[in-house]
């Protein structure tokens, strides 16, 4: 099953950079849209990019894909949040840089929305913060 959707990721990630599968869009009535390929054809695991009548260009994905690229979005956002804070918090000078990042990323997942995410935070604001609500972990 991984092996098959790693397959299917770089089969996208080559439709993607190719841009084989292209077609125009075109409005007939309220509901219904006339899908012309110039080039490709329609396949579930690529992207298509689509050309309307006033020039605007879309891609569509499939969903499971955008899926991926959202979580691998929210993933590279969450390490570099954890990054910046290692970096803000050593700058204070910690007894104990890894007892002083757990109690920091305590904190931090009080932040976290219903949907999953963390916001954007200013990482130095929220280093002070732990050092000022937690000074015995701090020189």
């Amino acid at each position: 099953m991984a092996r098959q959707t790693k397959c299917n990721q770089q089969i996208l990630v080559n439709s993607l950079q190719d841009a084989n599968n292209v077609a125009y869009i075109a409005h007939l009535d309220t509901n219904k849209w006339l899908l012309e390929f110039v080039n490709g054809e329609l396949k579930k695991d690529e992207a298509w990019f689509l050309k309307n009548q006033d020039g605007e260009e879309f891609i569509v994905l499939p969903q499971q894909s955008l899926r991926v690229i959202l979580e691998n979005l929210q993933r590279s956002h969450e390490e570099k949040l954890h990054i910046l804070l290692r970096y803000e918090i050593r700058d204070l000078m910690p007894h104990d840089l890894e007892d002083t990042m757990a109690v920091a990323i305590y904190e931090l997942e009080k932040y976290r929305r219903d949907d999953g995410n963390l916001p954007m935070i200013n990482v130095k604001e929220f280093a002070q913060k732990i050092r000022l609500n937690h000074p015995n972990l701090f020189r």
